[in-house]
């Protein structure tokens, strides 16, 4: 088997393995989640033949939003209620193709 079959090979079972892991919903007590409970799997193209491997997540973050021409680092009365929002973040876990 040549090199670049045997990388090619490890990398698709690796893929394919992580990308269930992400994927798969487990109802065990004892199952330990694979990302924290702010992150999501919305999306993911797995194509061996091709070497493509991309996986959408998104991400829920707080953020305390500043009133207008308020000073960094002034003190201000009470607790900022802190708001949420999503960032969508594609990884592309592809195996890099020679040219020819």
């Amino acid at each position: 088997m040549a090199s670049s079959d045997r990388t090619a090979e490890i990398w698709s079972t690796r893929l394919q393995r992580e990308l269930l892991a992400l994927t798969s919903v487990e109802d065990d007590k004892d199952h330990i989640e694979t990302l924290p409970n702010f992150i999501k799997v919305t999306d993911h193209e797995l194509d061996i033949t091709k070497a493509v491997c991309k996986v959408s997540f998104d991400i829920e973050v707080e953020y305390e939003e500043k009133a207008e021409g308020a000073e960094e680092g002034a003190e201000t009365e009470g607790e900022a209620a802190l708001k949420t929002g999503h960032v969508a973040l594609t990884l592309d876990a592809s195996l890099p193709k020679k040219a020819d």
